[in-house]
């Protein structure tokens, strides 16, 4: 093999090997609703990170429409617990009143958590019923 193959086929060995050791990642699409199929104001926690996603602004509809939140989500392990809770409105501002601290605080809806896989579908709908 001349030394310029060699040099070729290292450099696509190392390109291959660094495209395959990275963090797998997906976008997915939230949703929440109320067992009467309303949007249902609700924060989408990812893991046990109450306090990131109320950082992170991870709520879907605040604004009284059917809306979704996308995220991408790093699949450093296998899968990814995903917990949603719904928040009460403030209807003159749209934001949410009052924001869950962790799973344990008092909330009227609260999804059971679901274990997201990388293959799982794009858009992931949570129906919260009442407690």
């Amino acid at each position: 093999m001349s030394p310029n193959t060699r040099f070729v086929f290292l450099s696509l060995s190392a390109a291959a090997l660094t495209a395959c050791g990275g963090v797998p990642t997906r976008r997915f699409q939230f949703d929440a609703m109320d067992v009467e199929e309303k949007p249902l104001p609700a924060m989408i926690v990812i893991g046990d990170d109450w306090i990131g996603a109320a950082e992170r602004q991870q709520f879907v509809n605040l604004d009284k429409s059917d809306s979704t939140l996308a995220l991408d989500l790093a699949f450093d392990r296998g899968e990814i617990e995903i917990t949603v809770a719904a928040v009460p409105v403030d209807p003159d501002t749209g934001k949410p009143e009052r924001i869950p601290k962790s799973r344990s605080e008092p909330n009227e809806f609260v999804a059971e958590p679901r274990r997201l896989r990388l293959t799982d579908p794009e858009v992931q709908l949570f129906i919260l019923p009442r407690r």
